[in-house]
This record gives structure tokens, sequence and C-alpha cells, in this order.
């Protein structure tokens, strides 16, 4: 939510009526990329996988991030509040498959979410992976609390590593933190849990 602090751009906003550049607060983590020529919408919203990046368009406005360059088409909005008409919520209501590509990486759904989804964001609450198995964004941040919540007594080691209603969890240390991609891991059978480095 703005307002941000000072700095350059590092997102756009694209509306039916133009673009807005603005700054983005971190983030969730990358999803897996999608396959080239995968196609996602959201109302009148499409992006596509392309070689080297993706475009994305809402009617002649568009954005193309090709090998680090940026391209923009359309209107230049300089008062986003009276042009844009971005979509403000985005819900999922169907249960995916198995072998399902990862569901809305903002969802703090009760469905189940299938491997790749990031939960959390939509609301500002920790952001949570799910690398395997199925379970819903909500008890997989519900997971992550719970872990988080256990008081710290210094008898679990640097890792903190845990162990509660069936659940294996740990947070390595900085540096194994970033070699390993992730901050924190909790794991139940074939449930996998991460969330961001530098995040808890």
């Amino acid at each position: 939510m703005p307002p941000f602090g000072s700095g350059p751009p590092n997102a756009v906003v694209l509306g039916s009526r133009g673009y807005y550049l603005t700054i983005t607060e971190s983030g969730q983590p990358g999803a897996a990329v999608l396959p080239v020529n995968s196609r996602l919408t959201v109302e009148n919203t499409t992006c596509t996988a392309i070689i080297g990046g993706f475009e994305c368009s809402v009617g002649s406005t568009g954005v193309q991030y090709v090998d680090s360059k940026v391209t923009l088409t359309g209107e230049r909005v300089t008062t986003p509040g009276a042009k844009m008409e971005v979509p403000v919520t985005i819900s999922v209501t169907t249960t995916p498959a198995t072998n399902a590509a990862p569901m809305d990486v903002y969802s703090d759904s009760t469905t189940p979410a299938s491997p790749g989804t990031t939960c959390g964001a939509a609301t500002g609450r920790r952001v949570v992976t799910v690398v395997s198995g199925i379970i819903s964004c909500a008890d997989a941040i519900a997971v992550m609390d719970s872990y988080w919540n256990l008081p710290a007594d210094g008898n679990y080691g640097n890792a903190n590593i845990r162990e509660f209603d069936g659940w294996n969890c740990s947070a390595p240390t900085a540096v194994m933190s970033r070699e390993l991609g992730y901050g924190s891991q909790c794991s139940r059978g074939d449930v996998k849990l991460t969330t961001p480095v530098g995040s808890f």
C-alpha cells in the first residue's frame, strides 16, 4: 500500500486507459517459471510467457519484459486514481488437480493449493510457498504462524529445529538460508512449506 519512499520505479500498473510507474515493496517469492506461450488471464488483463520474459496487456496498454529490457505501450497516466481500472481482488474457487498449475500467487484460500502456490501476500500475512503436497493456503499460513509463535528458549540450536503436530520445522542460519533458497521450512508427510530468504 502506498505511499512509498523515494527511489526509481520498479513496477508498472496497467489499466484500460493507460499505465503508470510505481514502487512496490519486496513481494512474493517467484513462482515456477511458466513455459513459453503459457497465458494467464485475470479479468481484462492477459499475460503471456515469451522467450526471455513476458508480455502483458489490457486493451492497447501493455508492457513487455525481455532480457531485462522493458517496453511500454499506451498512454502514460500521471494521475492514476482518475483513470485506472485495476481489479481489486482475484478469487480462486476451483480445487486444482494434483498436476495442476500453481494458483494465484497471492492466495489466502481455504481450497487445496497445488505445489508452487505462494500464500499470504493478499492480506499482508506471512508469505508461505507450498513446495510439495496439497494443503490450503489458510492451513499453510497457520502452520508457519504456529512454528514462529513457539517460545524460543535457546534449546533448539541455531536453526530452531522444532516438531509439533507432526510437523518438522527449521530456520537455517542466514548464510545457509541463501544457499538453500528459503528462510524457514516445515514439512509433514509429502507436504513441504517454505518462507522466502530473509523472512521467518
